[in-house]
Order: structure tokens, then C-alpha cells, then sequence
């Protein structure tokens, strides 16, 4: 077939395609044989904060914030050489020798390349002397610990109820970051917010709040926490305020307590006290002390300490209060007992007295009526609820009782001998 030039030459789809074609030719020879520098630009190149770091660690300051900055380079050079770099190949870092303190620094970046055939292949980098900079600020870098405190003046308590503390849990908190920063902080706050009065304790996650000298929030940019989360518990406890009540112990058997009960006058007739509800709803009257009738003495006033139960708290300041008895027709009258007795004692033991009475028994109550008492009428009992028994000699206490006489007692603490036999177990 013949090919007809004149027409393919008329054809302007083919005149574009020659001329590409010779473009193409001409610039392949022009690269390869007449220009051998080549241009490229590195992208994202990193900036190292801690190459140099001796620059400024040896005048004590730390990088407290820094930028994370990245640069791009234009670098020329050998096309052969320029076109294998990469980012790696370079070290961009701050410039330090300006630093000589705490505060801010605006630094220049200096550019420095890893690999030892640089300056051999002639390359160099077109912008490493308007590179951007970088912001970057130093201090002493510090860490100290505060105990939480918590901040309820949002909290309001329901009437008849106390604010009755708060716990945080984490208890304290570490901070750690610029020394001037931290030097401002007078202590960290957890702030409580909690809706309506409260009637009882509640539970809530506060975010913590560093706060200066005069009670002002500090905005701390470059401190960290070691927790920004405390709970924290309000305690709330019900406020009552309720009789007091002395109880009696070592009553005889057939005494009547009311007789003295009667006679006696507090200091203090009542008490306000706190606690929780669940406890406090229940009682009617507080029962604060327990008064020993064996050591009962005519004319005396008595100092009674103040015991409170459990989970139950003086709002008084309270710790003990006087009490006083009406000793108006009472009398003392001191016996010798010689009717003694033993009771509830155990089996296979026999508990026999080696004496016939017991002297100087200490008898209180009305005159009349110790006047008129027989000393046959008060008996000493050997109460086995009172012993532990082994076999042989032993003192053993006595409880002295005026049987038929309820207003009638005695005080003081006695004692006798007895022989102690202990019988075999069938």
C-alpha cells in the first residue's frame, strides 16, 4: 500500500503527535546531556524539640509547651542525588541559644542534614533562611502535691438536718508542670452543685479547680493533674434534740429505781445531737450515762461523763453534766448481816460460808424506815451468777437485800470466805 505523506502532513492530529514527539526527544537529550541540577521539595519534615536539649537543660528549665510543628524543604542539587531524598534525611530543630530563662521564646529553625555525602554532592536547601518559627516556652518543671478540699457554699440543707462534712476520694491530688505556675496555686477545690436541700449524704464527681491565695480560679495552660476527677461525699445528718436519761446499775433485786429516779435533777435536761436519720427517728430520749447504786453517797453532787451512741454526736459541745439528788428524809444506817444465803449456784459445786456475818454493811433510804428495819430483815446472798468457781478457799462477793423494804439499799461492795467443794458427776 502507498502511503500518501502530502495527506498524513495535512492531517492536523498527526502534526500534533510529531510535535510531541520531538518535544519529548528534545527534553530527554536537553536532561541527560546538557542540565544535570534538578529542584524537589521535602514535605512534612518534623521539628525535634529535643536535639540540643544541653542548650537549655544546663541552665535548669524544661520545654513546658511546644508546638508540633512540621516544615517543608526545597532542595537543589544533583537531580541524580536530590530526587532519592527524604525526609529522614533531614534534622530540623529549634535554635536555642537565645534561651536564657523562664518565659516564652519566638525561635528560628536550623536545618542539619544526615547524610555525610552532602556537601560532596553540592546540594543545598533554598529556604533554611526563612524558615518559619516556632513558639516554644521554658521553666523549671516542677511536681507538688495538694490535699483536696471541697467548696459546698452552692449546697443547701434541708431544715432539721446539718451539714455534717465531706470526703473526697482521690483525698489529694499531684500537680506537675511550670514552677511559676504552680507557685500561684493555694489549693485545689472540688466544687460540689447539687440541687435542692438536702435531707440526706450524696455522692458526686467533681472536676477539680486550682484556685490562688484570694480564692480565684487560676487558668493553668501548661500544668497537668495527676486526677482532674474526685468523688466526693456529702455527709448530711438529721438534727434532734432529746431528754437525757441516767440508767442504774447494781440494783438490788426488789429495790424500786423510781424512788431515786424521782430525786434526781440534770444539769442538762436535754441534748441536741446529730445522726442519721435511721437511728434518730427510732429514739425518744438519749440514755448518756449508767450510775453505779453501789457507790451512791449522801450529800454529794456527781460529774457524769457523757456517752453518746454510736454514729451519735454532741451539737452542744457538751462532754458531761452534774447530777444531783434530793437527799431530803434519807438517812444511812451501818449493820452487821448474819443471815446469808447462796443461790444459783452450780451444779456439783457447794459453796459453804466460813464466816456468820458480814460487818459494816452500808444500809441508804428513808429514816423512818431504817429505823424501824431489823437487822434479821436484810440478808447477804451468794449469787452463783456472780462466781467462777474452783474447789478451796475463796472470797467471794455478796449482794445485800433488804427483801419487803423497796426503798431500802446498800452501797459499797462486800465480800466473805467460803470453802468451795466441787462434787463428782454421776
Amino acid at each position: 500500500m502507498k502511503i500518501d505523506l502530502q495527506k498524513l502532513f495535512n492531517s492536523r492530529l498527526f502534526t500534533m503527535a510529531i510535535s510531541l514527539l520531538i518535544a519529548i526527544v528534545a527534553w530527554v537529550v536537553v536532561v541527560t546531556t546538557i542540565s544535570t541540577e534538578g529542584e524537589s521539595v521535602i514535605k512534612g519534615v518534623p521539628v525535634n524539640f529535643s536535639y540540643d536539649s544541653a542548650s537549655y537543660t544546663v541552665n535548669g528549665l524544661d520545654i513546658v509547651s511546644s508546638p508540633s510543628a512540621t516544615v517543608d524543604l526545597r532542595i537543589q542539587g544533583p537531580r541524580s542525588y536530590v530526587n532519592n531524598l527524604s525526609r529522614d534525611d533531614f534534622l530540623v530543630y529549634p535554635n536555642y541559644s537565645s534561651v536564657r530563662g523562664a518565659g516564652e521564646y519566638e525561635l528560628s529553625l536550623v536545618v542539619k542534614v544526615q547524610d555525610n555525602n552532602w556537601e560532596s554532592n553540592q546540594a543545598s536547601i533554598l529556604n533554611d533562611k526563612n524558615l518559619p518559627t516556632v513558639s516554644v516556652v521554658f521553666d523549671t518543671v516542677i511536681t507538688k502535691t495538694f490535699a483536696i478540699t471541697t467548696d459546698t457554699s452552692n449546697v443547701q440543707i434541708a431544715d432539721g438536718y446539718i451539714f455534717a462534712g465531706a470526703q473526697c476520694s482521690p483525698s489529694e491530688v499531684t500537680l506537675e508542670g511550670p514552677e511559676g505556675e504552680i507557685d500561684k496555686v493555694d489549693k485545689i477545690v472540688a466544687p460540689l452543685y447539687v440541687e435542692g436541700a438536702r435531707s440526706e449524704s450524696v455522692t458526686q464527681s467533681s472536676t477539680l479547680v486550682a484556685v490562688d491565695s484570694s480564692g480565684q480560679k487560676l487558668d493553668l495552660k501548661y500544668v497537668t493533674f495527676s486526677t482532674e476527677i474526685s468523688e466526693v461525699t456529702l455527709q448530711v445528718q438529721q438534727r434532734k434534740e432529746l431528754p437525757l436519761r441516767i440508767e442504774f446499775t447494781n440494783v438490788p433485786a426488789g429495790f424500786d429505781i423510781t424512788n431515786l429516779e424521782n430525786r434526781l435533777t440534770l444539769s442538762e435536761e436535754t441534748l441536741v445531737v446529730s445522726g442519721d436519720s435511721r437511728r434518730l427517728d427510732g429514739l425518744t430520749e438519749l440514755t448518756v450515762a449508767y450510775f453505779d447504786l453501789t457507790k451512791f453517797t449522801l450529800d454529794k453532787i456527781y460529774s457524769v461523763p457523757i456517752t453518746l451512741p454510736d454514729g451519735i454526736r454532741s451539737q452542744e459541745n457538751i462532754s458531761s453534766i452534774t447530777a444531783t439528788f434530793d437527799y431530803t428524809g434519807l438517812a444511812q444506817k451501818t449493820i452487821s448481816v448474819t443471815d446469808i444465803r447462796t443461790a444459783n449456784i452450780p451444779e456439783n459445786y457447794t459453796v459453804t460460808p466460813n464466816s456468820r456475818r458480814v460487818n459494816n454493811v452500808t444500809l441508804i433510804g428513808p429514816a423512818e424506815e431504817l429505823d424501824a428495819l431489823a437487822s434479821g430483815s436484810v440478808i447477804a446472798q451468794i449469787n452463783g451468777e456472780d462466781l467462777q468457781l474452783s474447789a478451796g478457799v475463796m472470797n467471794v462477793p455478796v449482794r445485800i437485800l433488804a427483801p419487803g423494804s423497796p426503798n431500802i439499799f446498800a452501797t459499797g461492795s462486800y465480800t466473805i470466805e467460803c470453802q468451795v467443794s466441787a462434787g463428782s458427776e454421776e
